[in-house]
């Protein structure tokens, strides 16, 4: 406790030397962040669509396969409360994944074992245990009937995955047509094979838009499983969109491309440019979106001194411009970051911040205050 306390006040003081300006712009700035302690040397954390309960879960691919057992399970957090609510103690590796559902009944935790659990989210009560396939990116979203998931799961092709997570069974497998065997050896010819690495479930449900490794945007339409691809005009295309989003009424996708250091929103349909923006965390993927479309953050600067900026994508205003008061020895390594605006886009939730002490796990989330 008196660990903490002193790093509270270290936070005080921190504000006060890393803001431009004078002592009450330092103050105003350091009222708006609130630093919660939690556990984990590189924890990761994902938002309830309610904005009540936050799961946190390490990143076990950087303990070189050592299983740190007060690590491995995922933890649910009320945000109201600031306490703990339920502890995932099945697992027996760390997770990889953790997804709830639209109406935040329930949670999915992927483990790179090939596990896969679906839990009870209020009281975290175990509801089914699915054999997956081993090693996969977890990355994915339920359904609205919240009980089919579905996910990228090959390792090296673009490949989606639809489960029922009720009964265990793989229903439908959602990929590219290959008219040969040599189309897809073409794919390896150039570099890595293609994998899908962001995705978004429009607001009606009917459609899947998942950016591949090469910068490509394909389209699923859920029900019939026909595919188009929208190429997105970049000159370096790898690994350079990370996270995107469905916005105006599913008419448009925004994303973040880190080899033109610009905001893009492109027509849904064609992949036409609607309009661009400098902006974004240059070389990171830390971007979130506000649930009226329109307000976008993402997080910039050095990782010792993170600087949050929040937009319009429609509004001419000057963005908000917030510094993070992080101590040591927590650093910001944007990788693997998570940010997710609270469902009234009033509150900022972020974490995933690296302890490079090397002997304690102890680390902060911080809810934002982005009040205008």
């Amino acid at each position: 406790m008196r660990r903490w306390l002193m790093l509270f006040v270290c936070l005080g003081l921190l504000g006060s030397v890393r803001v431009a300006g004078s002592v009450q712009v330092a103050a105003a700035q350091a009222e708006r962040v609130k630093a919660i302690p939690v556990i984990g040397a590189y924890p990761q954390i994902r938002l309830s669509p309610d904005g009540h309960t936050l799961a946190i879960f390490e990143m076990g691919i950087f303990y070189d396969g050592e299983i740190i057992p007060e690590l491995v399970p995922v933890r649910l957090f009320d945000l109201n409360t600031l306490q703990i609510t339920a502890t995932l103690n099945e697992p027996t590796d760390y997770a990889n994944e953790v997804t709830f559902t639209s109406d935040g009944s329930r949670v999915m935790t992927y483990h790179d074992n090939g596990d896969m659990f679906i839990w009870d989210a209020p009281t975290g009560s175990l509801i089914n245990r699915v054999t997956a396939l081993p090693l996969l990116s977890g990355r994915g979203f339920f359904y609205p009937d919240s009980s089919h998931y579905v996910m990228a799961c090959q390792a090296n092709l673009l490949l989606l995955c639809e489960w029922d997570t009720d009964n265990g069974s793989i229903l439908r497998l959602l990929r590219p047509q290959y008219a040969t065997r040599n189309e897809i050896a073409a794919l390896f010819e150039s570099g890595p094979a293609p994998t899908y690495i962001a995705f978004d479930l429009s607001d009606s449900g009917d459609r899947i838009a998942a950016a591949t490794s090469y910068g490509v945007i394909d389209i699923w339409d859920v029900a019939t499983g026909e595919q188009v691809s929208l190429n997105v005009p970049t000159e370096f295309p790898l690994f350079n969109i990370m996270s995107l989003a469905f916005i105006n009424n599913d008419e448009q996708i925004v994303f973040y491309d880190a080899d033109s250091e610009l905001i893009r929103v492109i027509d849904a349909r064609n992949g036409s440019e609607v309009r661009s923006f400098s902006g974004g965390p240059t070389g990171s993927p830390t971007v979130a979106l506000a649930a009226d479309g329109d307000h976008i953050a993402w997080v910039s600067g050095e990782p010792e001194a993170p600087i949050i900026t929040v937009s319009s994508l429609t509004d001419a205003d000057e963005p908000l411009v917030i510094n993070l008061p992080v101590p040591e020895p927590l650093r910001a390594s944007r990788r693997q970051m998570s940010m997710y605006f609270m469902p009234d886009g009033l509150t900022l939730v972020v974490g995933g911040f690296v302890n490079q002490s090397g002997d304690s796990n102890d680390n902060l989330i911080f809810l934002v205050d982005v009040t205008r």
